[in-house]
């Protein structure tokens, strides 16, 4: 017990560390280096070279056989918003400070409980929907009052949370249709991805970083920091899916808010972004606002285990927690 208990420490220590370093380090780089499709790719080929072996070392199961139907229903299109999701996320880094753009990201929930209802024709408690208004109140308050203020690096936030929240949604339909490990998954959809980005990140980045290659200063800082921001998502990754296999779906969502207040935290510090107290006040009712609305759905969970109508039910408890993981490594 006590070893699990130093393991999740660790864990949830070195999870909120890549997941600062990350953000920060790629908010460093886009500063000084406007490619956000050029780092987006840097992120999903590092996934691709260093999730591999990490899953040969893990002795995780090979991909099952899966059919041409299912490539073309399922899993073209979560790579095509997993790629799309994490451009539009370092777009959005691009133009906004760190802190307003994972404000922003808790709209998750919002998204998630309306295309549920659209997608998968889920009913929620009054409760869910109760918990929604101070992730609402607190997104607004928090762009209201946010002396950065980016009418696009908005639009693309809110854009890379929507698609986020919409991968989730088909995460979980794909894990209950075929039996693949969550891992195996996400290098699946990672590679897919890169496969889809590419003619385009060739078209519209690689162009222009050739042709105005000598405005580029401090190669050597770049490098690091983009060198940086990539191993600390892939550590971001691996870290998450090791805490949901040591800790229940509560704990997890506890970490995470805390995760998300670390990150927020810690780029106003280091980068200095300035903020009002009601722009930071929207950030805290906004953060709660998640927190509050894992709780509710976890007790909803919890209620429903006791006496599962079917293996369905079971499996789609534990798929719904790995699910929201698969998109979650963008930022």
């Amino acid at each position: 017990m006590r070893s699990t208990a130093t393991k999740v420490i660790c864990l949830c220590l070195l999870w909120y560390v890549s997941g600062a370093g990350n953000s920060i380090a790629a908010k460093k780089a886009l500063s000084i280096f406007p490619y956000p499709m050029t780092v987006s790719m840097l992120h999903l080929l590092a996934m691709n070279c260093l999730l591999g072996p990490a899953l040969t070392l893990l002795d995780i199961p090979p991909t099952p056989h899966l059919s041409k139907r299912f490539y073309i229903k399922r899993l073209i299109p979560l790579a095509i918003s997993k790629g799309l999701g994490s451009i539009s996320s370092h777009f959005s880094l691009w133009r906004v400070p760190v802190s307003y753009l994972h404000t922003v990201k808790a709209l998750v929930p919002l998204f998630t409980v309306v295309l549920s209802t659209i997608i998968l024709k889920e009913s929620y408690s009054w409760k869910v929907y109760v918990s929604l208004l101070p992730i609402v109140c607190g997104v607004l308050m928090a762009t209201v009052t946010e002396l950065s203020f980016d009418m696009i690096g908005m639009i693309s936030a809110t854009l890379a949370t929507l698609l986020f929240a919409l991968t989730n949604i088909y995460s979980k339909k794909s894990m209950r249709e075929v039996q693949i490990n969550h891992l195996r998954l996400l290098l699946l959809l990672t590679q897919l991805a890169t496969i889809f980005l590419f003619p385009t990140w060739m078209y519209f980045d690689v162009w222009n970083i050739v042709n105005n290659v000598y405005k580029i200063q401090h190669i050597s800082w770049l490098g690091l920091m983009l060198a940086t921001s990539a191993i600390m998502s892939f550590i971001q990754s691996i870290v998450s899916f090791s805490l949901l296999s040591l800790i229940s779906p509560v704990g997890y969502s506890v970490a995470n808010a805390s995760k998300r207040i670390i990150v927020i935290t810690t780029s106003l510090v280091f980068l200095r972004n300035p903020v009002t107290p009601y722009n930071a006040l929207g950030m805290v009712i906004a953060i709660s606002g998640v927190a509050l609305y894992n709780k509710i759905k976890s007790d909803i969970q919890m209620r429903r285990s006791i006496l599962p109508k079917s293996l369905n039910d079971i499996a789609s408890s534990s798929s719904n927690s790995i699910a929201s993981l698969l998109m979650s490594r963008i930022i």
